[in-house]
């Protein structure tokens, strides 16, 4: 799978994010390009084709929420990418609101990689991810 990952500090925290995208390739053999913010996230999803967009939910410039929103703006098919939410924030009120934005599914921090991969699978085969509910 192609993905986008869009996470705010993941250059400042250059570590824990080639952690992940180490995991993310290399253990489950998935190609990741990465941004650092919401509006760089749909910047890359108007210029590339990806698979599932990896979006945290707190971002600066444009956060998660509107990012998604704006990404289901497109036209098809770009505006019907999976997005999979990724945020330490999972309060019942917010649960909700991350569907009306256009968020596939959501992905708690810190991430279980074993449901992480099966929430990728299930968006990128247009299933309803479990993980996070």
């Amino acid at each position: 799978m192609n993905l986008l990952h869009s996470e705010f500090g993941c250059r400042a925290s250059l570590l824990a994010c080639q952690a992940a995208h180490c995991t993310v390739k290399e253990c489950m053999g998935h190609a990741v390009d990465a941004v650092e913010d919401g509006l760089a996230a749909l910047n890359r999803v108007t210029a590339a084709d990806y698979d599932v967009v990896i979006m945290d939910m707190q971002m600066p410039v444009m956060d998660g929420e509107e990012a998604t929103a704006a990404i289901r703006a497109l036209p098809r098919p770009k505006g019907a990418v999976p997005v999979l939410a990724l945020t330490a924030d999972v309060m019942p009120e917010h649960r909700e609101r991350y569907p009306a934005a256009g968020v596939n599914g959501l992905v708690p921090k810190p991430i279980d990689w074993p449901s992480f991969a099966a929430a990728l699978d299930a968006c990128a085969d247009g299933r309803s991810p479990e993980a996070g509910r």
